[in-house]
């Protein structure tokens, strides 16, 4: 967010989908709208989290059916 690349390329950099990115990017800038003062210092962390993603009723899901 500091050298002003696009969201499309922090998600390549960071190997992460562009929503994740989008999200991380508005979470940030939420965070420094609540701040009173200007400088920033110490340890900043950010959390996981994966969420399993459907696919049920597609046809071309790209791999074989699990084994039962």
């Amino acid at each position: 967010m500091i050298k002003g690349y696009s969201l499309t390329k922090n998600a390549g950099m960071l190997k992460v989908s562009l929503p994740i990115t989008f999200n991380w990017w508005h979470s940030v800038l939420g965070g420094l709208r609540n701040l009173e003062d200007d400088r920033l210092s110490g340890i900043v962390e950010a959390l996981d989290t994966f969420f399993l993603h459907s696919q049920k009723r597609n046809r071309n899901i790209g791999r074989h059916p699990r084994k039962r």
